[in-house]
């Protein structure tokens, strides 16, 4: 269950740095991180990449839809 909460979580994160200009802490507090380094692992683990190179790359067109 945990995990299925953490990916609900950097899913909605994923949104956040799509959708929106709020910078990486911000996007980790609004996600109820309190640990904005937590946050930063945890996405890149699971995304591949940092919060600030997923939003660099979806803005220069580098990755895919999903």
């Amino acid at each position: 269950m945990r995990a299925f909460a953490v990916q609900a979580r950097l899913e909605r994160a994923r949104f956040l740095l799509e959708e929106t200009t709020l910078r990486v802490g911000e996007v980790a507090r609004a996600l109820g991180y309190t640990d904005v380094v937590l946050f930063t692992r945890q996405f890149s683990r699971y995304a591949g990449v940092s919060p600030s190179g997923y939003r660099r790359d979806r803005r220069d067109g580098r990755l895919g839809a999903g």
